[in-house]
């Protein structure tokens, strides 16, 4: 049976429609049927902009509804158009949903609605259709907003929005401070936005979230741990590659120009999609831009400037060529992912915030209105990410106020280095669950080496918080050196600490059935219990795992036996280290050759898959080893390894009795079917949830231990200390007796009659009604 139909509902302005579809694309990968809903206007203004090759939204059906004003009205007045959609489009949402579903669509079971178009919901609910809230911007803003009925009774604001005193207030600890004058409803000048419709929508929204059953932030919880615990924080919602119905077409010259230049030495400038600034202002914006000396990438909108014509453009591209490139619009999560990128000039809005806080680049404040000047306040008082720029006496930035910034924010280390560590934590925030769980429920000490986010994540659960498994370190140059890879495998087999905590935590997971609790729901409280602060989750939960292969036929393999099971056959018990990294974990051929001279040198046995570096992969989909290993490596290592090309038979690998530790990125199903195996990890993060994963696994489980340097380059040394202190040590050795420990947790949460058993039976019930 397909998942529920959902539609996603943006208030009409670009910051609300890109974490929306964001979470519409995850829906989608989900199989969730989506319709993604916008106004008449937004909805022509997307298909636009959308590149010929991408005029279906990845599986999102589009679709559009009146927003009440007339074609030529001027929907820039946001007093106007708030008015106007929170008079009509509750109606004529209603008759969108009673059109698609008689023209055969499957029925709408829910709506992810934008907060500041929560006027749609209680319409929405008298359909039937169940309701979740997302708010698009930072939890503090929501914070202010839940706020506004208190802040009007303590006599800080009138029952318009005006401020009745200029002060500074904090709404909970941890959370950055607000001036009156402001708020995230005003302007730079602290004059009411939209004034009084947009106001009221704010104030209402109290009111809105009675109709939502959960509300959903685009944020995270190490970036607001000052925030209250009554929303699900699912952020950084920011635009991949995926299309996002961006409202102008994307200039992608952009990205081969910023190929052009040095790392960390360009200034890239965006107000978003909104802000308007006055001719003085562009000119001083300008000149300041040319006064820095360095290049620089300025997003200027048509309308970014009233008057703005074509030739003052034209004169001011050729006074600065070589130097700067001006674009109408561009793809500004590529830009801020760029090596080139020093700092971003930014309006502050949240979207923007939460690409260049994931992207680990400094800022430079230039707030416009709204809850800017309150992520102002985030990144200069309490991230500490970047400074901002201030007006002289008659409000306006000059060019020596924007040259001298700059200047202090690119060369300001600390301000580089608490970018480079909220990155990181933007990264484990994007938390995917599968194999790192699965090989904690094989008992399997790690060997860790991620890839994506996510396994960044998983990675904390292997060694800081399982202490299941070792981490793989890269050198300067990015990569894991074959003497990182010998002495981590070295060093995970010979740890019998962490094979004892693999072991005990193999042994929690399979008892938690039985005792009420699935060994997923323990890893989850695990995570959770220090969490009193922002963004808990509120709906409810069902632990219905540990979800691994059970050891029947492989899908992948057709059921036939895969050789590399035979070779293992051959080999003595518990002697050989596996190296597998999941199904998108490639490594550049530099850093292959190192694994290959750290397994080497480690003397052990080994079965390692291995995949085309990222670059070479839709030219070689099957690796060329023999040019991407050191020459005869696979000639003098034939005796005691065997190299795969692609993809092993991992749950059977795992499971296998001559296996004896996991080189691993920490993915949640790779960590799952360790445990489930006893087998110490050694952690190599490469992406997404990994992270968590591996403090789970090394610092709480002990079951694993971490590769150093694998957000870099890991040298051979690392590679082979680390097998070596797996294999050879007494610390491997306790790995492995807390692995056993694990397996047994493990197996216990997945027998007839447990926890996971009725958690499931609850959840197909819940779901199916």
């Amino acid at each position: 049976m397909s998942k529920a139909h959902v539609i996603m509902l943006p208030f009409p302005a670009q910051g609300h429609v890109t974490p929306l579809m964001e979470l519409s694309h995850r829906l989608v990968d989900h199989g969730f049927e989506v319709t993604f809903v916008n106004t008449e206007m937004h909805h022509a203004r997307v298909l636009r902009a959308l590149p010929a090759a991408a005029a279906v939204l990845g599986g999102i059906h589009l679709a559009s509804i009146p927003d009440g004003l007339a074609n030529d009205e001027d929907r820039s007045d946001v007093n106007k158009l708030t008015d106007s959609c929170r008079r009509h489009m509750p109606g004529n949402l209603e008759r969108l949903v009673a059109e698609m579903e008689a023209a055969g669509r499957p029925k709408v079971r829910w709506l992810v609605g934008d907060l500041t178009a929560g006027f749609c919901f209680e319409a929405v609910k008298k359909l039937g259709i169940r309701v979740a809230s997302l708010w698009p911007a930072s939890a503090a803003c929501l914070a202010a907003m839940l706020n506004i009925p208190k802040l009007i009774d303590e006599g800080l604001f009138g029952d318009h929005g005006w401020p009745e005193r200029d002060e500074t207030l904090q709404l909970g600890p941890g959370m950055p401070p607000l001036q009156t004058s402001l708020m995230p409803w005003m302007d730079k000048t602290g004059v009411p936005i939209a004034h009084p419709a947009l106001f009221e929508v704010f104030s209402r929204i109290n009111k809105f979230n009675e109709f939502a059953e959960v509300v959903v932030c685009n944020s995270f919880h190490e970036a607001e741990t000052g925030a209250f615990p009554d929303i699900l924080a699912i952020g950084p919602l920011f635009a991949d590659r995926k299309p996002v119905g961006h409202l102008l077409p994307e200039d992608e010259r952009c990205i081969k120009w910023l190929d052009g230049h040095p790392d960390r030495s360009v200034v890239y400038v965006a107000f978003g999609s909104m802000a308007i600034f006055d001719p003085r202002e562009l000119e001083e914006l300008a000149d300041g831009l040319e006064l820095t000396g360095r290049p620089f990438l300025w997003v200027v909108r048509p309308d970014f400037t009233p008057g703005l014509g074509k030739a003052w453009l034209h004169e001011f591209r050729q006074r600065v060529a070589g130097k700067g490139m001006i674009v109408s619009w561009c793809s500004q999560q590529q830009v801020l992912a760029h090596r080139a990128v020093a700092c971003f000039v930014s309006h502050c809005g949240w979207n923007s915030t939460m690409e260049g806080m994931t992207n680990g680049v400094p800022f430079l404040c230039w707030p416009y209105f709204c809850d800017q000047f309150l992520n102002r306040s985030y990144i200069t008082s309490v991230w500490r990410t970047g400074l901002a720029v201030a007006p002289d006496a008659d409000g306006i930035i000059t060019r020596e106020e924007l040259r001298g910034k700059v200047e202090q924010v690119v060369a300001d280390a600390e301000i580089r280095e608490r970018a480079r560590l909220f990155k990181d934590a933007a990264r484990r925030s994007h938390c995917g669950c599968n194999s790192t769980i699965e090989g904690v429920l094989h008992g399997v000490p790690f060997l860790c080496c991620p890839y994506f986010a996510d396994q960044f994540c998983n990675q904390s659960y292997v060694y800081n918080v399982w202490k299941t498994g070792l981490k793989l370190c890269s050198n300067e140059q990015g990569v894991v050196t074959k003497e990182e890879i010998r002495a981590k495998v070295v060093q995970l087999l010979g740890d019998e600490h962490i094979k004892a905590r693999a072991i005990m935590w193999k042994n929690k997971a399979c008892a938690s059935i039985r005792e009420g609790g699935s060994s997923h729901e323990n890893l989850l409280r695990l995570a959770l219990r220090g969490g009193d602060g922002a963004c808990m989750p509120t709906p409810a939960v069902y632990c219905i795992g540990p979800l691994v292969n059970g050891g029947g036929k492989s899908v992948e393999s057709g059921g036939e036996r895969h050789e590399c099971l035979t070779w293992l056959d051959e080999q003595p018990k518990r002697s050989v280290v596996f190296l597998c990294f999941g199904s998108k974990g490639a490594f550049s051929s530099a850093q292959l050759r190192e694994i290959a001279r750290g397994l080497e040198r480690s003397g052990h046995r080994f079965l390692w898959a291995v995949r085309s570096p990222p670059e070479e992969q839709s030219q070689f989909p099957e690796p060329e080893l023999e040019r991407l290993l050191p020459a005869g490596f696979l000639e003098q290592t034939r005796s005691n390894g065997m190299v795969l090309k692609n993809w092993a038979p991992q749950p059977e690998v795992v499971r296998h009795e001559a296996v004896a530790a996991y080189v691993t990125h920490c993915g949640w199903n790779s960590t799952l079917e360790a445990i489930m195996s006893g087998l110490p990890m050694i952690c190599w993060l490469l992406y997404a949830e990994q992270s968590m994963n591996k403090v789970f696994m090394v610092e709480e489980m002990k079951i694993a231990v971490e590769m150093e340097g694998y957000d870099e380059f890991v040298k051979a040394e690392e590679v082979q200390a680390k097998v070596r202190l797996v294999m050879d040590t007494e610390e491997g050795k306790m790995l492995r007796e807390r692995l056993v420990l694990a397996k047994e947790k493990a197996m216990e949460a997945i027998k007839e009659g447990g926890s996971s058993q009725a958690a499931f039976s609850e959840f197909l019930k819940d779901f199916g009604g």
